[in-house]
């Protein structure tokens, strides 16, 4: 299956992309791509413990089966006055 993953400010400034697609097997949690991002990606390690996740523009969890053709979108904690 199929997903896209969208990043937000810093996430995107460490992975140099707006989103990405990526292929998983059926059953896949978002824990799992998680986990896979932060092994492509190592410099994701630190900011994943703050990052909000959103599937299909609805907060998610961990947990969650994905199916083909979601989005997750990844939002890490912005600072502003």
């Amino acid at each position: 299956m199929k997903i896209k993953v969208k990043f937000f400010a810093s996430l995107r400034r460490i992975v140099g992309l707006d989103e990405l697609e990526m292929e998983f097997n059926e059953g896949t949690k978002i824990d799992q791509v998680v986990e896979s991002l932060k092994t492509d990606f190592p410099e994701l390690e630190k900011p994943m413990k703050f990052t909000v996740i959103s599937l299909n523009h609805k907060y998610a969890r961990g947990e969650r089966i994905l199916e083909d053709g979601d989005e997750l979108t990844l939002l890490p904690p912005i600072a502003g006055g």
